[in-house]
Formats: structure tokens, sequence, C-alpha cells
């Protein structure tokens, strides 16, 4: 049923495909399609907890459930392009840029910091003969999914109950942990969704050193996939070897003499360390965030939590709604969280209790480091020095990748000592279902979370196109935040914009002036799309930069003229008012 339920909400969707710009998918994609990807998720989730419930021995049928969930990730995954979306902007389209420049030149462009991922891409592409977005736009999706199977094989390392483990299975398949880096093309997430592998590889070592190969050559790749993911790496390792120092009292069974684990990270954490600061120094593009770390020290750090303040009153959200939207963009991570926490203690009184518990000291370096990242997220909100630079908003992601290993012992616990059953299975669908929900509801941005949408139009792309390939080194380019021109130079294979770049003064400056060319003593390109007008007359309406007359004026101003349209995409040349 959970096969011919995704076949059908496949079929739906190829058959109401996107027409032009959304707001959102989630409302612009029929809804009996979410309905049925719904039920099939439903079904796989059955499968697996009914087994880690109701049997002492799960046997092999889990896997069908497994199979449901990953069908049913890639669904949700493909689903934009299988109705039609080119790509998204943002880092997906700088990425796709940078990929498209190594097939056409042969060698990385000076700024690519991030050779593996587009590496890799460019085997793929040559091996199969597939197109370059095709390519680009479908393969986080697969890492989204080896997510789930890493971590069941760290559920294997780290515990040692088959309850625990499928459970642990079941929330990496059902939570889509890290948001939007399950759907655009980021290094940053892709080295994240690897992350348990390394740590599988990493506490397997310990056993069996054979397993130090792999772990040794994952390792040094890791600089050259993501620097932040690599100094995670580093401080994962001396947080490990400290909660290791403290929970070993001269305990080595089980473990080889030259891989115990008071000092199995050291040597990792140092080659680590010898790789990533030579890269990182190599590249000026880092250079703003050395200069920004020394900065803060010596001025003290940014006020986080008060410019999140002030960007809930620019949108005019307050009281309950601020809770809602709270709940809304980080409840997955607060109830994981809390779960997680109670798993650790729960783990921690069984470990006082047992001298011998190696794969519960095990655990507990593991969560060691959950700790450690949740620490450090709270240092970057109440601002410490530095915390910024190396992008501290991204650590919520770091630790939430660990939350299905943690939390699956409290609710592998809730199984095991709830004698009431139809209690229990309510208990663990609640929270299976809850998470799962929030984060697929987070993982488009839309106006549910008061975010546009990053889709990319092939309308949008054939303007974008047109004016890169027209501008002149003397022309001023009007740009706005949304607008990001720069990003498309790889992919348009346009010539990379010249001349300045003039920021987009809000209402056209007709709050003040009565022409918007009043504004400038040189003539520039304003490129307009449908998106951006939509953007700022509905999502972002209280914020109250354009409006709808604003629009209006613009088309009737003798200073501004249209030279492209396109329907979804305009540009206009704006001459000095004299």
């Amino acid at each position: 049923m959970g096969f011919a339920a995704l076949t059908a909400a496949t079929l739906l969707a190829w058959n109401h495909p996107a027409t032009g710009y959304e707001l959102g998918i989630f409302a612009a994609t029929p809804t009996f399609s979410w309905v049925l990807i719904g039920l099939a998720m439903a079904c796989g989730m059955s499968i697996i907890v009914r087994q880690a419930i109701l049997l002492k021995d799960p046997d092999s049928s889990w896997l069908w459930g497994l199979l449901l969930l990953i069908v049913s990730r890639l669904t949700i995954l493909f689903l934009p392009f299988i109705r039609g979306y080119v790509t998204w902007h943002g880092d997906n389209v700088s990425h796709l840029g940078f990929l498209k420049e190594i097939l056409q030149t042969g060698h990385y462009a000076a700024d690519n910091s991030y050779p593996i991922t587009h590496t890799f891409l460019a085997e793929i592409i040559q091996t199969t003969g597939l197109s370059v977005e095709l390519v680009a736009n479908l393969s986080t999706a697969f890492f989204s999914v080896f997510f789930i199977l890493s971590t069941y094989l760290l559920a294997t390392a780290l515990l040692s109950e088959r309850t625990h483990q499928l459970i642990a299975t079941t929330l990496a398949g059902m939570v889509f942990i890290g948001g939007g880096y399950n759907v655009l093309l980021m290094p940053n997430g892709w080295s994240i969704f690897l992350l348990p592998l390394l740590f599988y590889l990493f506490f397997k070592r310990l056993f069996h050193p054979i397993y130090s190969v792999p772990f040794l050559l994952l390792s040094v790749l890791y600089p050259f996939f993501h620097p932040l993911s690599a100094l995670i790496i580093i401080i994962s390792m001396l947080v490990m070897t400290l909660a290791f120092q403290f929970l070993w009292k001269n305990q080595s069974r089980g473990l080889t003499n030259s891989s115990h684990p008071r000092s199995a990270a050291l040597k990792p954490m140092l080659i680590e360390l010898m790789i990533l600061l030579p890269w990182i120094l190599s590249f000026n593009s880092f250079e703003p965030n050395i200069r920004l770390i020394w900065i803060q020290i010596t001025s003290g750090g940014p006020d986080v939590l008060g410019f999140m303040s002030d960007t809930l009153s620019k949108i005019n959200v307050h009281g309950v709604d601020a809770v809602m939207l709270f709940f809304k963009l980080y409840g997955v991570e607060a109830i994981l969280i809390i779960v997680s926490s109670v798993g650790l203690v729960i783990t921690w009184l069984r470990v006082r209790r047992s001298t011998n518990e190696v794969i519960g000291r095990l655990f507990l370096g593991l969560g060691a480091l959950f700790l450690a990242l949740g620490f450090m997220y709270l240092l970057y909100l109440l601002g410490m020095p530095g915390m910024s630079s190396i992008g501290g908003q991204r650590l919520l992601s770091y630790a939430g990748i660990l939350t299905p290993i943690l939390a699956a012992v409290t609710l592998a616990t809730a199984i095991q000592r709830i004698r009431f059953k139809p209690l229990t299975t309510m208990i663990i669908a609640i929270l299976l279902v809850v998470p799962a929900g929030l984060s697929l509801m987070y993982i488009y941005p839309s106006p549910y979370v008061i975010q546009r949408n990053l889709q990319v139009t092939r309308s949008e792309l054939n303007g974008i196109n047109w004016l890169m390939n027209l501008k002149g080194t003397h022309i001023a380019l009007i740009s706005s935040s949304t607008n990001e021109l720069l990003r498309f130079t790889g992919f348009t294979a346009a010539p990379r914009p010249m001349g300045a770049n003039v920021s987009l003064p809000d209402h056209f400056s007709y709050e003040t002036l009565d022409h918007f060319g009043q504004a400038f003593s040189k003539p520039g390109y304003l490129p307009l799309s449908i998106a951006e007008k939509q953007t700022y007359l509905t999502i972002w309406q209280v914020v109250g930069r354009f409006t709808a007359s604003d629009y209006a004026t613009l088309e009737d101003d003798q200073t501004v003229s249209k030279v492209y349209d396109n329907g979804e995409y305009q540009v206009y040349l704006v001459v000095p008012y004299s």
C-alpha cells in the first residue's frame, strides 16, 4: 500500500506542473499528494516500530519499512523537479556554476575551497552522460538518504540492543534533520550528512584496527569537503578524548591496546588540524573570517539575540505569533534535544552501575560531543566573540545529526518500561510523527515560516542570461538583497557582471523623490522578477519595503525604461533625471 501511495502521489504531482513562480511548494502541490506521501511514511514507520515493540528478535522484514521511508524521502525531495522546477537560488546555483566551470575548463576556480563535492559530481556527469542540472539538482537527496543508512551503522556500533538500533534508524528516516541541507546543493550539508559514517568508523576502529584505514582516508578528505566540518571533527576528537579520560577507569575489555578510547582521538585530531590550517590559509576568501574573529575578540561579539528580536519586530511578529514561529523553525530541534538529553541521563545512570560497560561509555562520549555543540551554540546566541565568524548558527545542525542515536535510548526505554502497549505505541508515534511533520514543513522555504520560495524559473533564468550578456562595464547594476546575479555567472556561462553594484533603495526612493532617476548620477540596469514582486507584496508585505503603488509608479516614471520583459523577469534602464 505504501509504494502504491507513493506512485499515485508522484503521478498526481506530475500532472500538476508549476506554470511559473510559486510562493510556496506546499500550497501549489495537490494536497492529496502530501497525504499519500504521509501515508507511505506512516506505513514504513509502522513496520519498523511494530518490530521494535512486539518482537524480541526482529527479522529482516523491517527492511521493507526502511525502504518505504527512503523512497518517501526521495519522493519529497524530487517533487519540485517532478513538477518542473529548474533549480534553486542561493548556494545551490553558485555550486552549480562551479561544477559547470570545472567541466568546461578542466580545473578548479581559484576561489573554490570545496573541491571534493564538485569533483564527485563532475565524475558522475562524465561517466553517465547525464546533464549537469539533473545531477546537481538530485544529488543532495541521495546524501540525505545516506544519512539514514550511516545513522543505522552508527547505531549498530553504539547501541547494543536491536530495538534501540531500529528506533534510531526510524528517527533518521522520518525526520528531515538539517532542514534545507536536505534540499540544496551545499558542501556543508553533504559533509554534515557524512559525519555519522565518520563516527561509525572511529568507534569501530577501537575494536577492529582494519577500520582505521577508511577512517583515516575520510578524515583526510574532510578539510577539502568543508572547512567548518573539519573544524567540528577536531573539536569532536578533543571533546571525546576528554570525555573518555573522565569516563574510563582502566577498563580495556574488548579494545585493542593501541586504540584505547582515552588516546584514540589524539592522532586523528592532530592530522586533521595539520591539513585544515594550510588549506584555509591558502584562500583569500577566509581572511575576512579570520579578521572578524580578531575584531570580535578585541571589541566584542554581535548581539545575536538582539538581531533576532529586531527581525521579529520588522516582520511584526510578537507574543503568541513569535512563539509559534519559534516552534515552526526550531520545534524539531527542541523536541529531539529534550528526548536526547533524557537518553543521556538514562545511559549515564546505567553506566554508573557497571564497571564493564564499554559501549555505554562510548555512547556517552558521543553524548559529550552533543552537549559541547549545544553549549557552543548557546555561546553563539549570547554573542561569544568569534562564534559567528565560524558559522555558529550551523552548530545546531551538527548537534542535530547525533539526536537519532541519543533519542533512541529514551524511546526504546519507553517501549520496554511501559506495560500498556497501546500507550507505548501512541507515545512513540507522537515523538516520531510530530518532529517529522515539523521538519517537512521547514525544508522548503514558504509563507508558512515567512520565507520566500527559492525556486528559479526558466523565464527568470532566461532573463538573467540576457542581462548578464548585455551588461557593460560602464553601466551600474541596481540590485536588491534578493537579487543574486553574481551567483549565476557560472550557471549561465555568461560574462561576470562588471561595473558598480548599487543597492536598491526602498520604495524606489519615491517617498522622498519624484523620479527614480533622481537617486543616481549615472545610468544603471534594474532587474526585477515576479518572485521579488510577489514576495514583497505578500509574505513580506508587513516589512513595507515596496508596495503595489511603488511598482505602478515605476512603470510610469519617465526616467525608467523597460528594455526586457518575458512575463516573469523585467529589466529596466534607469537614467539620471535632468
